[in-house]
C-alpha cells in the first residue's frame, strides 16, 4: 500500500529498501526514497516484530531520539493492537 492508497506510514524490516534496489538489474525501478508514490508516507526502517500486527487494527506511536540539525534518528515504535 503506497501513500496514494491512504497509507501513512511504512514500517520494513530491513535496514533499507535502497540497499537492495542498487543490487538490482539496470532499469528494474527506481530508488524507494525517491519514488514519488511514497510522498507524504513515512517509512521506518528495520521495524521488528511485524508478523504481529499483520491483518490487525492498530495505533502506532513512534518515539523518536530528541537531536537536532538531523533529518533522520532512532525510533521506538510501539503499536496499541
Amino acid at each position: 500500500m503506497a501513500a496514494d492508497q491512504g497509507a501513512q506510514m511504512i514500517a520494513m524490516d530491513t535496514l533499507s529498501p535502497d540497499l537492495r534496489s542498487r543490487c538490482a538489474p539496470r532499469g528494474s525501478g527506481g530508488r524507494y526514497h525517491s519514488n514519488p508514490d511514497q510522498q507524504g508516507c513515512a517509512d521506518r526502517e528495520n521495524a521488528g516484530n511485524l508478523d504481529q500486527v499483520v491483518g490487525k487494527r492498530f495505533r502506532v506511536s513512534v518515539l523518536p531520539l530528541p537531536l537536532s540539525g538531523c533529518d533522520a534518528s532512532p525510533v521506538r515504535i510501539v503499536a496499541e493492537i
